[in-house]
């Protein structure tokens, strides 16, 4: 690509009969490396707000950067369950690292096995396993656990239906009819 760069600025300049220019090409800069920072906030309270607007700034790595020196920081903080999620969801949702999803998810579902948020590790660690890595024997051990352990969670009936029609395409649950569609007409 850079050579065909190059040939245009080359013809460029032929054409349009600017004389004595020279031509500098220049290799484009490489990107800058991310280098993790340090934060030094008094409070794990402080932390958890950094790392939570860093996730709505767009900046996934300052928030995980931020997350992981709170709960270094603080090991017994209360609210460490919630970077621990957010961090496994930037894995997942962001960085598509669905390996350090999973890691996390687990190391949620280990750690925390006891909390009320825990079921997010369980359906995320089915999910992922089911719909990204195609490991459905895991997705179905996971999906077992969540049943397991919030049988009256609100759900139960979503993971339910995932264990029923584990490794179909997605595509086989809807049927469609010729009316349907996205337009739904809302200037009548």
């Amino acid at each position: 690509m850079r050579s065909m760069n190059y040939f245009l600025m080359l013809f460029f300049v032929a054409c349009s009969g600017v004389s004595g220019v020279r031509l500098v090409v220049e290799e484009p800069p490489e990107p800058p490396s991310f280098e993790a920072q340090v934060y030094t906030f008094d409070t794990p309270e402080a932390y958890l707000d950094a790392g939570n607007a860093y996730i709505q700034k767009e900046m996934p790595q300052h928030a995980v950067d931020v997350f992981e020196q709170m709960v270094a920081k603080f090991p017994d903080y209360n609210r460490n369950l919630e970077a621990y999620l957010a961090m496994a969801r930037i894995y997942s949702d962001v960085y598509r690292d669905y390996e350090e999803a999973i890691a996390r998810y687990q190391f949620i579902a280990e750690n925390f096995p006891d909390a009320e948020e825990t079921f997010k590790a369980y359906f995320m660690l089915g999910f992922i396993n089911a719909n990204y890595l195609q490991d459905l024997e895991a997705a179905e051990s996971y999906y077992q656990a969540f049943l397991k352990h919030y049988p009256n969670h609100e759900l139960a009936p979503s993971v339910q239906f995932e264990l029923e029609n584990l490794g179909q395409a997605t595509d086989d649950f809807f049927i469609t009819t010729e009316d349907d569609s996205l337009d739904t007409n809302l200037n009548k």
